[in-house]
This record gives structure tokens, C-alpha cells and sequence, in this order.
């Protein structure tokens, strides 16, 4: 399951969220946002609604440096 979630994990590092609004969730699973959103449990809901949360990322977008 950890090779899941690296996988997922690394497609976030490598690809461009910027058509998402800033501190929008996104779920992750096997290179693709399964379900995107302001609110989390939505989120959630819709992502396990497709698949095992446990194989999920869930990550929240940022465009500006969470140091600034």
C-alpha cells in the first residue's frame, strides 16, 4: 500500500494544479484527481465512493510557499 501512496504522492510533486482555486482539496489516486473541492468531507466522501481511502493522497493546493 505504501508504493500506492508514493506513486500518488509523486504525481502531485510533478504535475500542475494551478486550474484548481488556491486551498482547494484534491484526492490523488493512480496518477489522476478522482474528486476536488472547498470542502474536505466532501472530498473524502466522493474519493471513497471510488476507492479505498487508504490508497488515496489527499492534499491541499497552495499557491503561494506556506512560509510567506
Amino acid at each position: 500500500m505504501a508504493f500506492a501512496t508514493e506513486k500518488n504522492f509523486e504525481y502531485f510533486l510533478d504535475n500542475d494544479f494551478s486550474k484548481y482555486a488556491d486551498g482547494e482539496w484534491v484526492a490523488i489516486y493512480n496518477n489522476e484527481v478522482i474528486s476536488h473541492g472547498v470542502k474536505l468531507k466532501k472530498v473524502m466522501e466522493k474519493a471513497k465512493s471510488k476507492v479505498s481511502l487508504s490508497k488515496v493522497l489527499i492534499s491541499k493546493v497552495k499557491k503561494t510557499p506556506s512560509f510567506l
